[in-house]
């Protein structure tokens, strides 16, 4: 009686705790998406809580984003690469999830690569930018326009020697044109122009001035006459590079013009293919480095990007920034905010205190997110503006990156899957079919064949279930479609612990012992092999987890507690429900 009493507060304790540890799961599932989004607004904590303490759905059942990545080892020394991979993986899993929300995925694989799982994202974009990111921030200086001049000069005589053109165009040639073409247009739109303007222009430089005397007040004095690169850059076949160009960054207070050129989208194609000319790269000296704009942006209702030419040398890095937050500035713009302190501080605020009116670039993975002009010196905190067409989804991101750090070691992306939705509830509904078909008709057959006692170890079974089901939500565990199999596997191991003990109690009743006596016996006699059978599919389940990946550990995950389970299951709950025959003259089994 004593033992009776023992067992049914076991049964009670372990239900309780149960019915505890899947709380959080049953109210998260039970909510829909406008709920979730309410709470996610209303209490972050709180949401966090609720997600980090419940199941959650694998990629292959609520869809998702699967993506390798490939660390760049042999891009690093070497004596740097035997943690990268590692501190590769940490860094794109606080930047994929930097509040511990949504419980990606990450793993590695093999030597240099790292498969990132990301359950119910949709952006492949965002996730492209998260996890492939190097991330590394750079403050750089543009090079002065008088000494791009000469080389953007030698590109188009190279250029235009190549693909066979003479450079027989000059800026006189402008007023000869009849009608501007389609690349003049544009030109025009985006200097506030249109066809009537040129026409009066015109009149006036015959009367008055030359044409480079118009342009050069509306471009700057410093890109024409001898060393003009615009105007007369609208003969792309004479000047293949600079004939692309609309107008460079001015500086409005100084009058000054920088290498940073406006290029119509459609142009950047061809200025990629000159750049990656080899004869073109022998012209570019070695401390200047040429750089893109991040994104494009929207000018006169004309999608543009910017060119520049950067003084190689690296001023400032972005390692050193603290309190990063994206903010807005005074035109409503999406901005990420910074501050500084101790040494860093001190150098930022030469840099910037030496440069005032010249545009500091500000460069991320060799790409420029914007070069605004330093107005004073800046000390304490600062300001990165994003250029072009920048959303706050922009900023959010960058803010991200530069908080999480940059990776060690660049990398690349070498496949990248989304998986649908529709996919993942095709694979639920089947998953739950299966278990509920397998379930069903394993509780037929041992109700049929062991008549009373098979409907107890029935009841023992969803308990089973139950308890492992709690469990995998109390451990924030990630329920995949190999887990299910490794549910659906453990229902056929929880009946064998219960065929055992029945098989023995039949054996002893046939022995001719009273009810009790083949209790007591079948159990004890059984309690061995049980026990052998457990633990040897028990190990095999925690080599799958410790030497697989992927889905086999999911798969090994359910099997080990399932069989785990089953194990308390068969030896306490059909235990106490057996004891309460022991008084029976007959036994249904």
């Amino acid at each position: 009686m004593q033992g009776q009493k023992w067992r049914i507060i076991v049964t009670l304790t372990l239900i309780a705790i149960a019915c505890y540890a899947s709380w959080d799961t049953f109210r998260l599932w039970t909510m829909d998406e406008e709920s979730r989004q309410e709470l996610l607004e209303r209490d972050p904590d709180a949401y966090k809580k609720l997600v980090t303490g419940s199941m959650r759905l694998g990629l292959d059942l609520q869809g998702g984003i699967h993506t390798v990545v490939r660390v760049k080892l042999e891009d690093i020394p070497e004596q740097e690469r035997d943690d990268a991979v590692e501190r590769v993986k940490e860094i794109i899993r606080n930047r994929v999830d930097p509040e511990g929300v949504f419980e990606p995925t990450i793993q590695t694989q093999g030597a240099d690569r790292i498969i990132v799982d990301l359950p119910g994202w949709k952006d492949e974009k965002r996730a492209e930018q998260l996890i492939g990111q190097t991330a590394r921030l750079e403050f750089k200086m543009l090079e002065p326009m008088t000494g791009v001049s000469s080389i953007i000069r030698n590109i188009d005589s190279v250029v235009a020697k190549i693909r066979g053109v003479g450079l027989e165009t000059s800026a006189e040639d402008l007023t000869e044109s009849e009608s501007p073409t389609a690349d003049d247009s544009l030109a025009l739109a985006l200097l506030g122009l249109t066809e009537e303007d040129t026409s009066t222009i015109d009149t006036a430089a015959t009367e008055e001035d030359s044409p480079d005397d118009i342009l050069s007040e509306l471009l700057g004095d410093d890109l024409l006459g001898e060393d003009s690169l615009l105007g007369a850059g609208l003969d792309l076949e004479s000047r293949p590079l600079s004939g692309k160009f609309l107008y460079p960054l001015g500086n409005d207070r100084t009058g000054i013009s920088w290498p940073a050129f406006t290029i119509p989208v459609s142009e950047k194609k061809d200025i990629e293919k000159i750049f990656a000319m080899e004869e073109v790269k022998a012209l570019i000296p070695n401390d200047i480095q040429i750089a893109f704009s991040t994104r494009n942006s929207i000018e006169s209702n004309f999608e543009v990007f910017r060119l520049y030419f950067l003084k190689k040398e690296v001023r400032f890095l972005g390692e050193h920034l603290e309190a990063i937050r994206v903010s807005v500035d005074q035109f409503g713009a999406s901005t990420v905010d910074f501050r500084l302190s101790g040494r860093p501080a001190a150098q930022f605020a030469n840099l910037t205190g030496n440069n005032i009116d010249n545009p500091l670039a500000i460069v991320l993975d060799d790409k420029v997110e914007s070069s605004p002009f330093i107005n004073g010196r800046i000390r304490n905190q600062g300001q990165i503006t994003l250029g072009g067409s920048a959303s706050r989804e922009d900023a959010n991101t960058l803010a991200i990156v530069l908080k999480a750090g940059a990776l060690p070691a660049p990398v690349e992306i070498i496949e990248k899957n989304l998986v649908g939705p529709s996919l993942g509830a095709d694979s639920i509904s089947k998953g739950l079919k299966s278990s509920l078909v397998g379930l069903l008709l394993v509780m037929l057959f041992i109700g049929i064949y062991y008549q009373l006692s098979g409907i107890i170890a029935n009841v023992a079974l969803i308990f089973n279930l139950f308890f492992l089901l709690a469990i995998m939500a109390g451990l924030g565990a990630t329920l995949t479609m190999p887990g299910i199999a490794g549910i659906i596997l453990t229902i056929g191991i929880a009946v064998d612990a219960n065929i055992l003990i029945f098989e023995r109690i039949r054996e002893e009743m046939r022995a001719g012992k009273t009810v009790r006596a083949s209790i007591d016996s079948g159990y004890s006699r059984a309690l061995g092999a049980i026990i052998d059978s457990h633990i040897t599919v028990m190990i095999t389940a925690g080599m799958l987890f410790l030497f697989g990946s992927g889905p086999v550990r999911g798969f090994a995950v359910t099997l080990f507690w399932g069989v785990f389970i089953s194990f308390l299951t068969a030896y306490f709950i059909t235990r106490m429900i057996f004891d309460l025959r022991k008084n029976y003259q007959k036994l249904s089994i």
